[in-house]
């Protein structure tokens, strides 16, 4: 009956600014409304120069682990493509959402595959509405608040992008006490918004 499907997507970066710096990782796990898993796109990108430190120790993705990957911009168009490919309708999770689609959209600037109507929710903004008593709203730190028993680093895009997805099925299932896919796509249509909205 639901033909929705839902893709949770985290990036990895040299810095902050979409304009200069680049992406080294994309992350990505697509679901059924269930929860179940159907694919995953999780790939390494080199951003064509030598790495800070600082996001070195950060992520624990250093040069040479880079330097036989596809260049950031390559690596971007095919996760693009990959979304692109689902038939079904689509929403996208992210922690932070803005920061990661912005860097996206950069890297997708002058080429012929287009994002900006896909709709999206920001599981930062979500938590920070219904999740009042976690000391922050860090991914790490909701994570741990909630008890997520999955094992990874943080900070490496396809673990954060999990994480995402499980901050947006906690709160559906102990904010919104959801029974039923109608309650679920119900709280989702009122929180998505179009990707073209989400980063002005």
């Amino acid at each position: 009956m639901y033909n929705t499907v839902f893709i949770s997507v985290d990036v990895e970066t040299t810095g902050l600014d979409p304009k200069k710096d680049k992406i080294i990782e994309i992350g990505s796990i697509k679901t059924d409304v269930h929860g179940f898993k159907l694919d995953e796109f999780s790939e390494l990108a080199n951003p064509g120069f030598s790495l800070p430190e600082k996001i070195i120790k950060l992520t624990n993705i250093n040069d040479e682990m880079l330097k036989d990957k596809k260049y950031s911009n390559e690596v971007v168009i095919d996760w693009a493509n990959w979304l692109n490919k689902t038939d079904n309708e689509c929403i996208l999770f992210a922690h932070n959402a803005p920061f990661d689609l912005r860097f996206i959209k950069e890297h997708l600037k002058g080429i012929e595959i287009e994002i900006d109507d896909y709709y999206v929710v920001d599981t930062l903004t979500w938590s920070r509405e219904t999740i009042k008593k976690s000391k922050n709203h860090q991914l790490g730190t909701l994570l741990e608040y909630l008890n997520f028993e999955k094992k990874g680093d943080l900070h490496r895009a396809t673990f954060d992008s999990l994480g995402s997805m499980f901050i947006a099925s906690q709160i559906l299932k102990k904010v919104y006490k959801t029974q039923s896919m109608e309650d679920v796509i119900g709280v989702l249509d009122s929180k998505k918004k179009l990707v073209r909205d989400i980063i002005k």
